[in-house]
């Protein structure tokens, strides 16, 4: 029988949609949340696949806070990600996305009226 216990990292990574939220309140809260992703990559030697993190090629979250697409995430590269495999839209949307270090809250709105 196998005792060994199931490991918290994947409850914490469910959890990166609230961690986000409290980042608005708490900034280093997003700091710990990039640096755990990141070290989970580093540490199985791979990125997440498409499947672990609920890609999808398109947004589908409304704008809040900031603007949930991929454009807008701590993570993407002009078309590849440092944490999930594969080619990824700049629409496109995933659990594990983070907003970009400097990125205030509601800073999208200025950027969409051209301020």
């Amino acid at each position: 029988m196998d005792t060994k216990r199931p490991s918290l990292g994947g409850v914490r990574r469910a959890l990166t949609p609230l961690r986000n939220g409290l980042g608005v309140v708490n900034p280093e809260t997003l700091n710990g949340l990039r640096r755990e992703l990141r070290d989970q990559v580093a540490s199985q030697g791979r990125k997440f696949s498409k499947l672990e993190v609920m890609y999808f090629p398109f947004t589908p979250i409304p704008p809040g806070v900031w603007l949930y697409d991929c454009a807008n995430c701590e993570f993407y590269r002009q078309r590849t990600c440092e944490i999930v495999e594969g080619n990824i839209f700049p629409a496109g949307w995933c659990g594990f996305w983070v907003s970009r270090v400097g990125d205030k809250p509601l800073s999208w709105v200025a950027e969409a009226v051209g301020r």
